[in-house]
């Protein structure tokens, strides 16, 4: 009789529950969707999971609008600077095998950066592990210098960054505070092909996204067989829309931010990520401990915080911030009219992935609003 009584108690609960959850995702959608059109994003994808399952999703809009395409599972979108966290598991996984340290030298695998000025020395300062958590002291854009619409998107090869060298500076010393920098990330991505001799997007595609089951991502140009599954992105100005560039080659900048992907390989990632993939298939790309690794924080990040944000700091290539009582770990990506943010909380087990495939003047603090509505609507229920 307990045992039936205790069943019937669960069964109340369960539905209980599922009403709950059912009500705050209508309201969200209500949200959601006003705010898209409010903003006149073209086309947006939100994905909202609890414990590794997804608990609500929702595509909204235009995929294409010149092919009236609409948004769906399937879309790829550019993950831009997301692309980043990827970059900096293929080097903790190098440093698990043993071929680099942390505390490597930069200029140990790269002798082209002292062409770097450098009346500091601080050159000898930047280490592996102060490029991976943004302390290095390089300029934050890759390319400061574009000034004619013909110029290339990003340097397409490594010997047009090792030109910029001599006009390139250490601005304070590494290590000493955090500024974010698109150049440090690009010179990891050059220490992984000079480690093991090939090309960034083969061992990455290779040893990160292939094992993760990641099978319709790849980095730059789209195969063949994807490519009309690839978003369209727009810049929206003076309410006009103007298609920005399809099928991006990022060049040397690849590992910065050349990650193409749908919604349904970054689930995987993020049940990577949050340690809900089986372990063995999980530990061939990274051990559970390193990622643990990736997320503690190593440098503050000083400065006015966002909106109900108390505190920010920098991991091993993830933000961490903590807000309404809960320390959430993400990253965003912003390039090319794309707009793409995730964010998840180890403690609860809930995540998020959004990506816009639109950009005008008010897309980030959209953005930064949506988060709010979701950490305190949804995460901390």
């Amino acid at each position: 009789m307990k045992q039936q009584q205790k069943l019937a108690v669960l069964i109340v609960i369960t539905c209980l529950l599922s009403i709950q959850v059912h009500g705050q995702t209508e309201a969200l959608k209500t949200y959601y969707e006003t705010t898209l059109k409010k903003n006149q994003i073209v086309g947006s994808s939100l994905v909202l999971l609890k414990r590794g399952q997804i608990i609500w999703s929702d595509f909204y809009g235009k995929a294409n609008m010149q092919q009236d395409r609409p948004m769906d599972a399937k879309a790829i979108y550019h993950w831009a600077s997301i692309s980043k966290t990827f970059t900096g598991i293929a080097i903790m996984q190098l440093r698990d095998r043993g071929l680099l340290n942390l505390e490597d030298l930069a200029v140990k695998h790269l002798p082209e950066i002292k062409k770097i000025y450098d009346p500091n020395r601080w050159l000898e300062k930047i280490t592996i592990r102060t490029l991976l958590n943004h302390s290095s002291g390089l300029r934050g854009a890759t390319w400061p210098w574009k000034s004619k619409a013909w110029h290339p998107h990003e340097p397409q090869e490594w010997e047009q960054l090792v030109a910029m060298f001599p006009y390139t500076e250490i601005l304070f010393e590494p290590g000493s505070r955090w500024s974010y920098s698109n150049p440090g990330i690009i010179l990891l991505g050059r220490i992984i092909e000079e480690i093991t001799q090939e090309d960034f997007e083969y061992y990455v595609e290779k040893n990160v996204l292939r094992p993760l089951g990641m099978l319709d991502s790849y980095y730059d140009f789209a195969p063949p067989h994807l490519i009309d599954r690839v978003c369209q992105s727009y810049w929206l100005e003076n309410d006009q829309y103007r298609p920005a560039l399809f099928n991006l080659n990022t060049g040397i900048t690849v590992s910065n931010g050349g990650l193409m992907a749908p919604f349904g390989d970054m689930v995987q990632y993020l049940n990577f990520l949050m340690g809900y993939m089986h372990q063995s298939k999980a530990d061939v790309v990274l051990k559970r401990s390193s990622l643990l690794e990736m997320f503690g924080e190593t440098i503050q990040i000083e400065g006015q915080n966002p909106i109900d944000v108390d505190h920010q700091g920098m991991g091993l290539c993830f933000f961490i911030e903590h807000i309404y009582g809960s320390k959430m770990i993400g990253h965003s990506g912003f390039q090319n009219g794309f707009h793409t943010h995730l964010y998840f909380n180890l403690d609860s087990g809930y995540a998020y992935l959004i990506g816009y495939n639109s950009a005008g003047d008010t897309n980030r603090a959209m953005d930064d609003e949506i988060k709010r509505y979701l950490f305190k609507n949804i995460f901390t229920k």
